[in-house]
């Protein structure tokens, strides 16, 4: 690999050229010519255009992660994803075009759209990881597509957000999580139901083996 400062160079270069090229028209030797890489380096670094924006999309997460505060406990979790989330856009800013061409390229394109969602899954179970919530098992698994889901909608409302200050982003921000942790409730609601049946069942199960006889009949009552 690169060495960090040149690595940056290199991802920063490409997402410029993406801006304007598209991730498909970008000129490998021109951005090693931009970047005073050889053509064999950028080789050995990057298989192909989704190991850039792989690449790229690991940046933002250490750029988000090493700008986080000291982890505050009287936080709630809501309010520290939202924080983390807000910095990732702010860290996103200077690439705001690459991002709205990749957008544009992946609602055409299944393969690339597939590519990203698993980047982001990636990416989303950090920033949970950063603010304190637990994304482990099938609860978290869902919980981190979820999150997937309501970033990429956040995205889009980021992407048309004039306002230098982001209300309408921030808006939507607060409402997607509102909406997850309703979700979340809802799946807690299910989860337990589905516990006190399978208790239900269990204790059921437990009465017939009890009186049922060894020959598999009921037990006749003593009269």
């Amino acid at each position: 690999m690169v060495a960090e400062k040149t690595r940056r160079k290199i991802l920063t270069v490409y997402m410029e050229m993406v801006a304007t090229e598209g991730t498909t028209d970008v000129d490998l030797r021109a951005l090693s010519e931009q970047c005073g890489v050889k053509l064999s380096t950028l080789r050995g670094s990057y298989r192909n255009r989704l190991s850039l924006i792989e690449d790229f999309t690991a940046m933002v997460d250490q750029i988000v992660l090493d700008g986080l505060d000291e982890f505050d406990a009287e936080e709630t979790a809501k309010d520290r994803l939202f924080d983390i989330l807000m910095a990732r856009l702010d860290a996103l800013a200077p690439y705001r075009e690459a991002v709205a061409q990749i957008s544009k390229e992946a609602s055409g394109d299944p393969s690339l759209a597939l590519s990203l969602n698993n980047k982001a899954l990636t990416s989303m179970r950090w920033m949970l990881s950063a603010a304190g919530i637990e994304a482990s098992g099938l609860k978290g698994g869902i919980k981190l597509q979820g999150l997937v889901v309501a970033y990429s909608r956040i995205l889009r409302v980021w992407l048309d957000d004039k306002d230098a200050g982001l209300a309408k982003t921030m808006a939507a921000l607060d409402r997607e999580l509102n909406r997850g942790e309703g979700a979340l409730r809802r799946l807690d609601q299910v989860e337990r139901f589905a516990s006190r049946v399978g208790s239900a069942l269990e204790r059921a199960q437990k009465w017939r083996r009890h009186s049922t006889g060894p020959s598999g009949s009921e037990t006749a009552s003593p009269q």
